[in-house]
C-alpha cells in the first residue's frame, strides 16, 4: 500500500508514508481524517500508537510536486523500537487486551461499508483468466498457480458476508509486523491506514490468525492467553465457524490475485513488478482448511 521513509531533521525524526495507490488528495484527506479520529479515540483509551501529524495548513495529506514524484504522502511521529514476535512474553496477552479496547470503543461504521477484500474472493472465472495471462507472459510460477486455483476456489466457497448488524470500526490489520516495542517497553500499534468496519467475530478471527496460526502449526497456548486477556478486558466476540477467519482467508486470496496482476501491469514501476514476481512462489502455499477447522475448535 505504501512505503515509509524516515525523515530526520535537526530536532527530531518523522515517519513519512508514500501512498502508492492514492491519487485524489481531497478524497484521501477525507478518508484519512476519519481514520485519524478513530486512532485518536483508541489512543485516548490507552492504546499506544504514533501521533498523526498535520501540515501547517491543517491537512494530513500532501501532494508532492512532480519533480519529487507527485505521490501523496502523510506524516507520523517516528517510533524507535524493536519488532515484536508472537512468542515474546506478554505479546499474546497484549494483543487480546488491545483488541478488546478497540472493540469497546464501539465506534459505529456509519456510512462506511466493509471492504469486499475481507469477504469476497476472486471467482473461478477471474482466476482462469489470470492464469491464461500469466501463461502468455511466461511467468515461471504460472503452472503452480494453475494447479493451486482449485484449492483457492474451494476456500472461497466457505466464505460468507459478515453480519452487517454487528459492524464497528476496527484496526483491521492488528498483526505482529505492525507492532513495535518502544524504548520504554510499550507495545505500539502502527499502520491505522486500513482501519474500517468489521464484525466483531471477524476482527477476533483475524487477530487469532495473525498471531497464532504459523503455517500449519497452531499455538494453542497463545490462543488461550489472547482470549483470556480479551475476555478480561470486556471483549464479547466468539469464533464459531471458518468464515470468522474470512478476513484472513479472503485477504490472502485477494492478495495473491493482486500480486499476480501487479506482476503483469506494465503501467506500474518496475521495482513493484519485480517484487510481485518474487513474492508469488511463496504465496502459492495456501493453508489447508483443516488448519482453520482446528483453529475454530481451539478458539471456541
Amino acid at each position: 500500500m505504501g512505503r515509509v521513509w524516515r525523515l530526520d531533521t535537526a530536532s527530531t525524526s518523522y515517519a513519512v508514508k508514500e501512498l502508492y495507490w492514492a491519487t485524489d488528495v481531497s478524497t484521501e484527506e477525507a478518508m484519512v481524517a476519519r481514520q485519524v479520529r478513530f486512532c485518536e479515540s483508541a489512543r485516548a483509551a490507552g492504546v499506544a500508537a504514533p501521533a498523526n501529524l498535520r501540515t501547517r495548513s491543517g491537512r494530513y495529506v500532501v501532494e508532492l510536486p512532480p519533480g519529487l514524484g507527485g505521490r501523496l504522502v502523510r506524516a507520523y511521529e517516528w517510533i524507535d523500537g524493536r519488532p515484536v514476535t508472537p512468542a515474546d512474553a506478554g505479546a499474546a496477552t497484549w494483543a487480546g487486551h488491545t483488541q478488546a479496547i478497540i472493540e469497546g470503543l464501539a465506534v459505529g461504521a456509519g456510512d462506511q461499508e466493509v471492504d469486499p477484500w475481507s469477504y469476497r474472493a476472486p471467482s473461478r472465472d477471474s482466476w482462469d483468466a489470470l492464469v491464461s495471462r500469466c501463461d502468455q507472459a511466461e511467468k515461471p510460477w504460472s503452472g503452480r498457480l494453475r494447479r493451486t486455483v482449485p484449492q483457492f476456489v474451494a476456500m472461497a466457497d466457505l466464505m460468507t458476508p459478515p453480519d452487517t448488524t454487528d459492524l464497528i470500526l476496527t484496526h483491521t490489520d492488528l498483526q505482529p509486523q505492525n507492532v513495535l516495542v518502544d524504548n520504554d517497553g510499550r507495545h505500539v500499534l502502527l499502520d491505522w491506514d486500513d482501519s474500517g468496519p468489521s464484525a466483531r467475530s471477524r476482527a477476533l478471527g483475524q487477530l487469532i490468525n495473525n498471531w497464532h496460526i504459523h503455517g500449519t502449526t497452531i499455538d494453542h497456548g497463545g490462543i488461550r492467553d489472547t482470549l483470556t486477556s480479551y475476555r478480561a478486558a470486556g471483549g464479547t466476540a466468539r469464533i464459531s465457524e471458518i468464515a470468522d477467519f474470512g478476513g484472513a482467508i479472503c485477504g490472502y486470496l485477494n492478495y495473491v490475485h493482486g500480486q499476480a496482476e501487479l506482476s503483469l501491469d506494465h503501467s506500474q514501476p518496475i521495482n513493484l513488478r519485480i517484487d510481485a514476481d518474487q513474492r508469488m512462489p511463496d504465496l502459492l502455499n495456501p493453508l489447508p482448511m483443516s488448519t482453520y477447522e482446528e483453529a475454530v475448535r481451539a478458539a471456541s
